[in-house]
């Protein structure tokens, strides 16, 4: 099986899309039937995350998003040369390739731009649509890797198409026989403060890091810990932010454990999301988890979780307090059920289901 994979997200900021990419690649490249020729706009050598491997790269050097045809022509063109069996295109995006047996597996994240189109500008939302009408014409088959998104596009259009939800890997090796170091830097930071509330993710607005600044100014007795990449809300965040509202940025992958694996409970307050992989982590952490009330949370959670109402400090605020307020035994059952629910996000176990979805379109025959 020879797989065209479009690679562009292992470029920019390492977040959950190019994290999804990344860990489905890497839990890939060692099955034996499978071959990936990677595909990206910018030149291979600007692939940063790939650049360790010995790994067939082309890469397509575009000046602006406008160029997204030319990048798809591309594609196409490679895809004719090196006979690839399977295109995979890992976001809501799809190239027309009248290439013969060719097949075309596309990722739809989610639907956040419909959903919540507030967070987008208006070229964001228009461009989302007139993709997703492409990806729904053109595709062979379409992956989703939640339920939530599923539904979003089945609302819209009727996709007679080869479907599948499909989560992204969170992996137990993340924890399992992993020796935690103490950070110095981090002991300095927390001091002698053992009990904290971790929220990890972009430090921007979207991640509601607005309601938590506002729930430690009322919860003076709580340390709050956030870390995460810096973006265009976070100073502004910063201006004011109470003393028991620690934020950090670049932290290590040790620091990132520490911090999950010390933690009182895990709080991600986001106004939309498409998946959530932190949270996973979190009760991967054996953490509980404490979150917005948004239809994506109550999935990938299976509702084990303290849920509040979506934008609302009061609730925030209460939720936290049922949290600590909590007997021991209740914690243990929600950490266990946590423990059990993680396990369907293996690299076990999205692997066979790839494989086995990508086996699916190519058993169909020519197009």
């Amino acid at each position: 099986m020879k797989i065209g994979i479009d690679v562009r997200h292992l470029t920019g900021p390492f977040s959950g899309i190019p994290s999804y990419v990344l860990r489905n690649i890497k839990a890939l490249e060692n099955e034996a039937d499978i071959e990936f020729i990677f595909l990206s706009d910018v030149k291979p050598s600007d692939i940063y995350n790939l650049k360790e491997n010995n790994l067939r790269i082309y890469g397509k050097k575009l000046n602006h998003a406008r160029q997204l045809s030319k990048y798809h022509r591309f594609i196409c063109k490679v895809a004719e040369e090196e006979h690839l069996d399977l295109l995979w295109m890992t976001t809501a995006e799809i190239p027309n390739c009248k290439v013969k047996n060719l097949k075309t597996v596309v990722t739809v994240h989610d639907a956040i731009t419909i959903t919540n189109p507030e967070f987008h500008d208006w070229i964001g939302r228009l461009r989302f649509r007139l993709h997703l009408k492409d990806v729904i014409k053109y595709a062979d088959g379409i992956l989703y890797i939640s339920e939530w998104s599923k539904d979003i596009v089945h609302k819209l259009y009727s996709p007679k198409k080869i479907e599948t939800v499909i989560p992204p890997i969170i992996s137990e090796k993340i924890f399992v026989n992993k020796k935690i170091d103490e950070s110095e830097d981090l002991n300095k930071i927390l001091g002698d403060e053992d009990h904290f509330l971790f929220f990890l993710g972009a430090l921007g607005k979207r991640k509601g890091i607005f309601l938590i600044k506002e729930v430690a100014k009322i919860n003076k007795g709580v340390k709050f810990v956030l870390a995460g990449r810096k973006t265009n809300d976070t100073e502004t965040f910063l201006a004011d932010k109470p003393n028991n509202l620690i934020s950090l940025e670049e932290i290590s992958d040790n620091e990132r454990y520490l911090l999950l694996s010390k933690c009182d409970a895990f709080i991600f307050p986001s106004y939309a999301e498409g998946f959530g992989m932190p949270i996973v982590e979190a009760m991967l952490a054996g953490k509980i988890v404490i979150c917005s009330d948004l239809p994506i949370f109550r999935e990938i959670t299976d509702g084990n979780a303290i849920f509040f109402k979506t934008g609302n400090v009061n609730d925030f605020s209460k939720a936290i307090a049922k949290f600590y307020s909590m007997s021991q035994e209740e914690k243990e059952e929600m950490i266990r059920k946590g423990l059990e629910i993680s396990k369907r996000y293996s690299e076990e176990v999205v692997k066979n289901k790839l494989i086995s979805f990508f086996s699916q379109i190519l058993s169909e025959g020519k197009r």
